[in-house]
């Protein structure tokens, strides 16, 4: 029995689970670039004499970038192995980064992480596929789970390293430190390092398996009963802070069924339809930031234009 389970199946067991790994620490890499630049944003607007409200364009440029490149990617590397194919664009990530760390000005930035954006999507389209066909049916949705905990801990993790290393070293520094974390997630794919699990995406992930469609429809609701309670008690920090967590666990909760659904209804179109759903993930992220931008411009503005009132009434 033990013999059994040291010989080629235990083997095979533990390749596949080191493989789901290697393609969580890849996710951390990925997501790590993805939501530095939030805590960097005034940061960049001092060092590179622009206004707050335009470096916002670093998360939608990202966003867009995702959008655009990640259907075309698959459409493109259709015949591509996917081991190759994952390789591939773990070098357009780390090459985006570098041209980050590089930048002279604003709009080389700009589109440095616009050119590490077009691999992301594709990625974890032909990532969710892989990390399913390593485990057995029934464990898919837990498999696709362990890849997005990657992301799930660039969100925790990753973006406040990235945030602190720019505060006290430069933004520069930030994005030299995604590029080692791109190699590392780049060695992974080959010769496979560790990393840990985030309690909440996982449990979803196995909840997922066990009750799909039940476990979209509970989060999705979780979702939109946080946000709306979110806008009604704004004043309220301790309240506001919970539910910031509420949404962020039932948000991120949230992509592994999903995802998992997907794979499930693609049939041969696995890659592209995978592909596809992680692009309309980040095409919500670029309408909610522009969004954003309008917001605070159009606050902006109030504001100024009340000014002039206010110093007239106390002269």
């Amino acid at each position: 029995m033990v013999e059994g389970r040291q010989g080629p199946a235990g083997s095979a067991r533990r390749g596949s689970s080191w493989g789901l790994v290697a393609l969580a620490v890849s996710a951390f890499a990925i997501g790590t670039t993805e939501f530095m630049t939030n805590g960097l944003l005034l940061t960049l607007a001092d060092e590179l004499a622009v206004p707050v409200a335009t470096t916002g364009l670093l998360t939608t440029g990202y966003a867009a970038g995702i959008v655009v490149g990640g259907p075309v990617l698959a459409a493109l590397t259709l015949r591509t192995p996917r081991k190759r194919l994952l390789m591939t664009l773990m070098v357009i990530f780390i090459l985006g980064n570098l041209v980050c760390a590089l930048a002279p000005f604003f709009g080389i930035l700009v589109a440095g992480r616009f050119v590490s954006a077009i691999s992301h999507g594709a990625f974890f389209g032909a990532a969710s596929v892989v990390a399913a066909s390593l485990v057995p049916a029934g464990r898919r949705a837990a498999a696709i789970a362990l890849l997005f905990t990657g992301l799930t801990l660039a969100n925790v993790l990753g973006m406040p390293l990235g945030t602190f290393v720019g505060q006290q070293f430069g933004w520069r520094e930030s994005f030299a430190l995604v590029v080692v974390l791109g190699f590392v997630g780049l060695a992974g794919i080959v010769v496979l390092y560790g990393a840990g699990l985030v309690i909440g995406t996982w449990s979803g992930g196995r909840a997922a398996d066990r009750y799909p469609i039940a476990t979209i429809a509970v989060l999705l609701v979780l979702l939109i009963a946080a946000l709306i309670t979110q806008s009604l008690l704004a004043g309220f920090p301790a309240l506001t802070a919970v539910l910031l967590f509420v949404v962020g666990a039932a948000g991120f909760g949230l992509i592994p069924p999903l995802q998992n659904r997907v794979l499930t209804v693609a049939g041969s179109a696995s890659t592209m339809i995978s592909t596809a759903n992680i692009a309309a993930f980040n095409l919500g992220a670029v309408l909610g930031s522009l969004a954003g931008l309008v917001i605070f411009a159009v606050t902006a503005r109030a504001r100024s234009s009340r000014q002039p009132e206010t110093v007239s009434r106390r002269t």
